[in-house]
């Protein structure tokens, strides 16, 4: 069985995913090691394959993943439902800004 890996394209030590898209998280580079090496997996009895730190990878792509998150209109980023739209989407933009800036220096 062949791993599934979307459309990736390397930049030094990141990759990006060539996946059209209006949310920054699905466009922004993000660090090898979040999606490899694939390892595999079993999921609803079915053989797969799973990024190598999936929770980082699905924060990368999506801000907050807990199960009380929305989408932030400001940002297109998840964020905790009880949390401030504006602050709280400008802060994680800002951050994952500088996060990805370190990324792609390095």
């Amino acid at each position: 069985m062949q791993p599934f890996s979307p459309a990736l394209t390397r930049l030094r030590h990141c990759v990006r995913s060539l996946e059209r898209s209006r949310n920054p998280g699905d466009l922004a580079p993000f660090p090898r090691e979040y999606l490899h090496p694939i390892q595999p997996a079993v999921l609803h009895g079915e053989a797969t394959f799973v990024p190598a730190r999936p929770v980082a990878l699905l924060t990368h792509h999506h801000g907050y993943i807990g199960p009380d998150s929305v989408r932030d209109p400001i940002t297109r980023y998840f964020r905790p439902r009880n949390a401030s739209s504006s602050l709280s989407g400008f802060a994680l933009h800002a951050a994952k800004q500088t996060a990805d800036a370190v990324w792609l220096e390095s």
